[in-house]
């Protein structure tokens, strides 16, 4: 469940859908370790998984997220031309 806004640095709380930018990103075959992914998902290890994570509307603006399942969720300056997709971590 999101609590709150994927920034570490930003103490807004989740309340609303339409505050922020949800970014969902499936995991496959999970195998641990497991960062920022719930334990019930690593453990039971499903084929396929989607998890959210939440960017509040002021850190959306210059932020975006990218996730890796063994290292957790990272996050980074929007790129120049960046389009609406999550980023992928390494890229």
């Amino acid at each position: 469940m999101i609590a709150k806004c994927a920034n570490p640095s930003c103490p807004n709380q989740f309340r609303y859908f339409g505050q922020g930018k949800l970014f969902p990103f499936e995991l496959k075959n999970p195998t641990p370790p497991c960062k920022d992914v719930p334990n019930a998902v690593c453990v039971r290890r499903p084929h396929r998984h989607t998890i959210f994570f939440w960017l509040c509307r002021s850190c959306a603006a210059s932020l975006t997220l990218c996730f890796d399942p063994h290292t957790g969720v990272s996050v980074l300056p929007v790129p120049v031309n960046a389009g609406d997709a999550p980023g992928q971590c390494g890229q």
